[in-house]
């Protein structure tokens, strides 16, 4: 299904307006493999993934050049770029965190609409779609919902240990992490502070427990894992059959 008309020209003009950040983000097709800079909090739970957000526009300009690609007959273009943002997820493979794992799937599924459109609407050079298919049986098998959930459970332990290892009231250090910036305690907050941090040592293990019940439902069968995490693979292992019924059938 073609792009309206009005709708291909604005995302020309788009691509044209951002033509050298373009080029750059096409760089990833050459890099498989790579890391995000992530410096950890003193309270771990506020920790900023600037750098892996960022990474979000990148991922966006791919897409668009994938669908541009495409308006212009040039099915491989459109599928290097799609390769190029499915690299870019990988760079999350062992973040140990959630928001990590949730950013991973979404670029997943940007993947997985431009991979649709491409096979419905061009045809792929076999040492295109070979390399594509090799990755999709990668990205089918990922344990991202494993990786995303110790990543959380070790956060909310470290959060919590920070709370009753710190010399500042519970109370006041919660405040300071939801308000964005810290308070003076009053003689209050020291007063109940014993019974705050008896509450903090039990929600640890309670959240230890429930957590880590969490991590070992994906022995009971992976298809649970995650909501969105399923229809990914399913939809990945689709498109990875007709790559393959494709390379079998050879050029038309």
């Amino acid at each position: 299904m073609r792009l309206q008309s009005d709708v291909a020209a604005r995302l020309r003009d788009e691509l044209k307006s951002n033509a050298a950040a373009a080029l750059e983000s096409r760089k990833t097709l050459n890099y498989p493999i790579g890391r995000f800079p992530l410096e950890y909090s003193p309270d771990f739970f506020s920790t900023q993934v600037v750098s892996q957000q960022n990474a979000r526009p990148v991922a966006q300009l791919l897409e668009m050049g994938a669908y541009l690609s495409l308006e212009d007959n040039q099915p491989d273009p459109a599928m290097e770029s799609i390769h190029a943002l499915l690299n870019i997820g990988r760079y999350y493979e062992d973040e140990p965190l959630l928001i990590s794992t949730l950013i991973r799937l979404a670029f997943q599924s940007m993947a997985i609409r431009g991979l649709e459109r491409t096979l419905a609407q061009g045809a792929v050079a076999e040492n295109v779609l070979t390399p594509m298919q090799r990755l999709l049986a990668d990205e089918a098998a990922a344990e991202v919902f494993l990786v995303g959930m110790r990543g959380e459970r070790a956060t909310m332990h470290g959060y919590f240990n920070f709370l009753v290892s710190s010399d500042t009231p519970v109370p006041v250090a919660i405040m300071a992490m939801a308000n964005g910036r810290a308070s003076e305690a009053s003689w209050w907050d020291y007063a109940i502070d014993i019974r705050a941090r008896t509450m903090v040592y039990r929600s640890n293990a309670w959240l230890l427990q429930h957590q880590t019940k969490m991590v070992e439902s994906r022995h009971v069968t992976r298809q649970r894992s995650l909501p969105c995490a399923p229809r990914n693979r399913t939809r990945l292992s689709r498109i990875r059959q007709d790559a393959r019924l494709r390379l079998d059938a050879g050029p038309d």
